[in-house]
């Protein structure tokens, strides 16, 4: 192996120090040797006998990167090895002692490396000139969108960027203030110092003006950049959502059938929900309607007996995808009370013991299926049909059979009730005889 004349000299001089063994330890300086035997083996030439001098070799396994750059270095002297002295940029100082060392270097340029293998037989150098290479660091600017931009739900944008020397793939990542809504990993860092990315917004991604892009190199997430100022994401202007009905002051009654129906464009997603607002409340929320198809949708709800009634209830759908995508009533409707009024018997009729007398009454709205008619005397219950049918068209009647044994009397009255809703029920305005057969 050539030596240098220096490197020649630190051979001579570190082999004297492991004969004589009073090398100093202090930093940057050539440790004594600690051996149990010293002298010269007359038939190896080594400072001890039986050991093998040492011969210095080594390797890193990357010599070159971007600043900061560290490398990993591998020993592989042969013969016997008891110090080693690293000098990573061969400035005379050494900067490790381990078997296997890192170092970092900070600063670009070409660093030749030397180790000093020292043993009991003698030492040796190894010196690799301009074997590790540090490139300037990497850069990354993100071009676009860079604030101000306006991007509509659904749109695809170009995300473009510049970078210098070799950053690695990039992640893009879409802010919202300071969270993030999610990444995409492992893009293609792009060519001679220009990549792009074509981005297609979700439609459910929500609206705002406080959007930023971020990107980062996937290998050094410190090395990254970010939108300079916000940009916004709006609604996409292609799709809507319009209530059709109830939106003209229409009234339904309890029970009643509540229908709603809407139309639409663009693609507001699969499915919207549906409430029932009372005022500014939501009263009651359908979820997950199916939102139709060929740009109309429709569903319906029988209004239960115990909504209140009311005139100031509105109607929304709103894209469950999407809540930019809604719409409202435009007018309020009401809610009414079915209701149940006698007609007959309602004031001086005469009826006999055991005879056949028909009730009849007019009814509004949705009272139900069936009614309960009641003969009543005073305030005892004397006669009950259960469950009547409430009839058609407005108007029902029922043949009540008077029991021959009831008692008689000028007091009686006729009450019907909704079975559905107990609320909805009417009593004769004045009373009427029974009498004796």
């Amino acid at each position: 192996m050539m030596h240098s004349r220096l490197d020649t000299f630190i051979i001579v001089l570190v082999a004297l120090l492991a004969v004589i063994g009073t090398a100093s330890a202090g930093t940057g300086d050539l440790p004594a040797l600690e051996t149990d035997t010293v002298g010269i083996d007359e038939a190896s030439g080594s400072a001890c006998p039986g050991c093998t001098p040492p011969s210095a070799a080594f390797r890193a396994d990357t010599t070159s990167g971007s600043a900061p750059f560290t490398a990993q270095f591998h020993d592989m002297s042969l013969g016997t090895v008891v110090d080693r002295y690293w000098d990573f940029t061969n400035d005379g100082s050494i900067d490790s002692t381990t078997w296997n060392p890192t170092f970092t270097y900070t600063q670009p340029g070409t660093y030749s490396v030397r180790l000093i293998a020292v043993g009991c037989g003698g030492a040796d150098i190894e010196v690799k000139t301009d074997y590790i290479t540090v490139l300037p660091g990497a850069t990354l600017t993100l071009e676009s969108p860079n604030g101000g931009e306006t991007w509509e739900q659904g749109s695809t944008h170009t995300i473009s960027w510049k970078y210098t020397y070799d950053p690695g793939d990039i992640t893009i990542e879409l802010l919202k203030g300071s969270t993030s809504l999610g990444s995409i990993p492992n893009i293609p860092v792009g060519t001679a110092g220009q990549g792009s990315y074509d981005l297609t917004l979700p439609y459910a991604v929500p609206v705002g003006s406080d959007y930023r892009i971020r990107i980062a190199s996937s290998n050094n997430p410190a090395l990254n950049d970010v939108s300079e100022a916000p940009f916004t994401i709006s609604a996409d202007s292609t799709t809507s959502i319009t209530l059709a009905s109830p939106n003209e002051e229409e009234s339904y009654s309890l029970g009643s059938v509540l229908p709603f129906s809407w139309t639409y464009t663009g693609n507001p997603g699969p499915t919207v929900n549906i409430e029932v607002l009372k005022g500014t409340s939501v009263l009651k929320v359908l979820p997950a309607i199916p939102v139709g198809s060929e740009g109309s949708g429709s569903y319906s709800l029988t209004i239960p007996y115990n909504t209140p009634v009311s005139a100031d209830y509105r109607i929304r759908v709103t894209s469950t995808s999407n809540p930019a995508y809604t719409d409202i009533s435009d007018h309020s409707f009401a809610i009414t009370a079915p209701t149940i009024t006698i007609t007959a018997p309602n004031n001086g009729d005469t009826w006999q013991q055991g005879s056949t007398q028909s009730i009849q009454w007019d009814y509004t709205g949705n009272p139900g299926p069936t009614v309960k008619v009641e003969a009543i005397k005073g305030t005892i219950v004397r006669v009950v049909a259960a469950s009547a049918p409430v009839g058609s068209g407005g108007s029902g009647s029922f043949t009540l059979t008077i029991p021959p044994t009831i008692p008689a009397g000028s007091d009686y009255q006729i009450r019907v009730t909704s079975t559905s809703y107990p609320a909805c029920t009417d009593t004769s305005d004045g009373t009427f005889e029974i009498g004796a057969a």
